[in-house]
């Protein structure tokens, strides 16, 4: 539940659901003159209850996934960012090669750093399979926590955090390699 609840409370949250209200209302009305009066009123308070209402939609399909806490063993540490929460879904993406996919579609993954040594994931125990010593899994490969980290750099907003200041030009650089691949929006 924590992190659902953190996956819907960031700032990118609540200015994607004033986006998404926005598009929406110019969708719906497209084509038509509308007065100020039946335009939808996106105030704070309303933008930031929608955005927390979507913990309250997307709980209930993290109950049947899996938990499982990353280790990292290596000597690059794990990095975060201002969107710690990334939702993404490997089986649609390279399987069914799709990258729309919603809460209820096979394969989610959820992952969220907690610190530069562990990353909790929740994952479609029926699409992947884990070892792990009692739910945790120790990551020895450099590889596997770039990819870890790119998750991150593509999913932040604006801001990228990291333990260690002398890894700076490192972690700039990995970003550097996968921003022309970030996206434009999120959702559609």
């Amino acid at each position: 539940l924590f992190i659902a609840l953190q996956y819907s409370r960031t700032l990118y949250a609540v200015e994607q659901a004033r986006d998404f209200h926005e598009r929406s209302a110019a969708i719906t009305f497209k084509g038509r003159t509308i007065s100020e009066g039946q335009k939808p009123e996106l105030t704070k308070e309303y933008v930031v209850g929608v955005a927390l209402s979507r913990f309250l939609r997307f709980a209930p399909y993290t109950k049947d996934l899996k938990f499982c806490i990353l280790r990292n063993r290596t000597c690059d540490a794990f990095i975060t960012s201002d969107c710690p929460v990334v939702f993404t879904n490997r089986y649609h993406i390279q399987q069914l090669n799709r990258n729309v996919f919603g809460a209820a579609s096979s394969g989610a993954l959820l992952v969220m750093p907690v610190d530069p040594a562990f990353t909790v994931c929740l994952y479609d125990k029926g699409v992947y399979s884990v070892e792990s010593n009692g739910g945790i899994v120790d990551v020895v490969r450099k590889g596997d926590v770039l990819a870890l980290n790119e998750l991150q750099y593509l999913n932040a907003h604006e801001n990228i955090y990291f333990y260690n200041f002398d890894d700076g030009d490192r972690i700039a650089s990995e970003f550097e390699c996968v921003s022309d691949i970030r996206l434009a929006e999120s959702f559609r």
